[in-house]
């Protein structure tokens, strides 16, 4: 997280306190949210601010919008059950996080018992978000998605509409 410290003596007591507060994302952060779909930036922000302000969790964003050549080479390399066109990371409508407090680091090979007692899931539930750990057939704890405002199908035709079916053309973040 990004902090900023300000110093306040409080003279007549002889006692300087530090209040610390928050200034705004990492770099790490924001390399990943500035290519985000403009659509859905904002939600993805407060999501990881509503992370670390009310949980206490530092947020690493390990994927955000990823080409439709990288999710073809994901799904050839058994990573992903999907393919070109059928994530919502194509469209920059989905992160995936991990998490860190106090030593506690939450990731992928992390127990689904150990993700809902971050309540992550349950703040992105509530933010309308689509958490992965949910997903019946792949169990993907660390995604988060716009999956209950954006229709895949619908992305994924209005991309190639727009762009063309030549998968190195298309800027999914865009549509």
């Amino acid at each position: 997280m990004n902090y900023k410290k300000a110093i306040l003596t409080i003279a007549t007591l002889g006692f300087t306190y530090f209040i610390v507060t928050r200034v705004g994302f990492t770099a790490q952060q924001y390399a990943y949210l500035r290519k985000l779909n403009p659509k859905g930036r904002k939600r993805f922000k407060e999501f990881i601010k509503a992370i670390e302000d009310n949980l206490g969790y530092s947020v690493i964003i390990t994927s955000g919008y990823r080409t439709f050549e990288k999710q073809q080479q994901l799904k050839d390399d058994g990573i992903s059950p999907v393919g070109a066109g059928r994530s919502f990371h194509n469209y920059g409508l989905a992160i995936d996080i991990n998490l860190l407090k106090l030593g506690q680091y939450v990731k992928m090979g992390s127990s689904r018992q150990k993700w809902l007692n971050t309540g992550v899931p349950q703040l992105a539930e509530g933010l309308g978000f689509r958490w992965g750990g949910d997903f019946s057939g792949y169990y993907d704890p660390v995604h988060f998605d716009l999956g209950n405002d954006y229709n895949i199908n619908d992305l994924e035709a209005r991309a190639y509409e727009l762009y063309g079916n030549n998968p190195s053309d298309i800027k999914g973040n865009l549509v």
